[in-house]
């Protein structure tokens, strides 16, 4: 049920066209109440999607910092692994 508000007396015409957007503009207390559930809802959800957003974020820092240190683990182990191989390559010419 709408709710009326107490407007000036007009004409025929405006007062037909006040009466049009009072029932169209105010909203019932239950039209009210859902649309504040709707609200609190969504930032409910809002709240919620900020805080995986900063976990996500955590998460990809964490996951950088540890591709960066298998990277230097590799490259660390590629160097070691190449010179085993230049050190087995003099050892077979000083053998010929």
């Amino acid at each position: 049920m709408a709710i009326r508000d107490k407007r000036p007396k007009f004409s025929h015409n405006e007062a037909s066209f006040a009466y049009f957007l009072s029932d169209s503009i105010i909203m019932s207390d239950q039209d009210l109440q859902a649309l504040e559930h709707k609200i609190d809802e969504l930032i409910t959800e809002y709240r919620r999607l900020e805080q995986e957003k900063r976990l996500l974020q955590a998460e990809r820092e964490a996951w950088k910092a540890e591709r960066a240190k298998l990277i230097k683990q590799n490259e660390l182990a590629r160097s070691r692994v190449e010179a085993m191989i230049e050190r087995l390559k003099t050892m077979e010419q000083s053998h010929d």
